[in-house]
């Protein structure tokens, strides 16, 4: 589908916008999309891009999130419990 913005078409490439949600709804939705990818696909072979496609965003918005794959990994072992009795 083609709109005119200003003198300018805008094509929409068929895939619908990410929901608008708040900056810490988002990064806890990229946390369970990591923690999936990584169970899948394992720590060292998980992308951000895998983390995109789960949750249906831009692998930029998982950059501005998550600079680097270790950050996502590091806040992965803060949450997932442990197997140690208590």
């Amino acid at each position: 589908m083609k709109k005119k913005v200003g003198s300018l078409p805008v094509v929409n490439a068929g895939k619908p916008r990410a929901k608008r949600m708040s900056p810490e709804a988002r990064h806890e939705q990229i946390l369970n999309a990591g923690i999936s990818a990584f169970a899948e696909r394992g720590l060292a072979n998980a992308t951000h891009a895998d983390i995109a496609e789960r949750i249906g965003v831009s692998i930029p918005t998982i950059f501005h999130y998550f600079p680097s794959i270790e950050n996502p990994v590091s806040y992965t072992h803060l949450t997932l419990p442990t197997n140690r009795e208590v």
